[in-house]
């Protein structure tokens, strides 16, 4: 069994947080005096993401929350001096400056909500590189990632992260097609988390080069983009994973 992932607020002990219609959230949740188990795991240190593709925004790419998971399936601690990623957020856009959708909302411990000043934003191209680098520091077992998708309302859902592809250490850890993130509900009334588990293979790998290329994209940042517009009407006829 595994701890989900935090909620969008502090609850006193015993006590479920609630949705703001006073829902408690459910999930599943390890009793203290339960031996935690362990389960299959995988040793490195540097966590590589690759995004693809949105849910239908053709302009940005978000997401509300990450955990790293131990052996034990319990999230490792991280701030925001392990993380990097290019672009790092809209206030690489020239001209644009001041947004709160930065990286280090990614690991502020509120994820189920819908308010965006937690939430991390940057702009999309479709044929552009959209990169994330989670740096543990030590090698760490580590057995998945959990994902809370951008939901700051129903229409701004499609600026959800979509297709994605996850390295460790230079090996591909995702299918040849890649993984694909749920898109979010657009409301705060259930823990929307989606757990992607890492099994212990890693038969595909990128050369050392291409691995040392994409670090540094992370690290030089995006070339100069030019301020986009963000008020337009996002797409009809959506597909994707919304709960009424």
């Amino acid at each position: 069994p595994y701890t989900a992932g935090s909620g969008g607020g502090g609850a006193e002990e015993g006590i479920p947080p609630c949705s703001d219609g006073g829902r408690p959230f459910t999930a599943a949740v390890l009793r203290t005096n339960e031996k935690r188990q362990c389960g299959p795991y995988l040793l490195g240190q540097k966590l590589l993401l690759s995004f693809r593709s949105t849910w239908g925004d053709e302009f940005y790419l978000g997401l509300t929350g990450l955990e790293v998971l131990d052996e034990t399936y319990t999230s490792i601690s991280l701030d925001y001096t392990c993380l990097a990623a290019c672009p790092r957020d809209l206030n690489d856009i020239e001209g644009h400056d001041g947004d709160d959708r930065t990286l280090d909302k990614l690991v502020d411990g509120v994820n189920v909500t819908t308010d965006d000043r937690h939430m991390w934003l940057i702009p999309f191209a479709v044929d552009g590189d959209h990169l994330l680098e989670i740096d543990l520091g030590t090698p760490t077992k580590i057995t998945g990632l959990r994902f809370w998708n951008y939901n700051k309302s129903l229409e701004d859902t499609f600026r959800g992260a979509k297709g994605v592809f996850i390295y460790l250490d230079g090996h591909l850890l995702s299918p040849p097609e890649g993984h694909t993130l749920r898109k979010a509900p657009g409301c705060a009334a259930f823990d929307f988390g989606q757990f992607l588990p890492f099994l212990p293979s890693l038969e595909s790998s990128v050369s050392e080069r291409e691995m040392q290329a994409a670090i540094e994209r992370v690290q030089t940042g995006p070339p100069t983009s030019h301020m986009i517009d963000q008020d337009y009407e996002p797409p009809l006829l959506p597909c994707g994973y919304i709960f009424k």
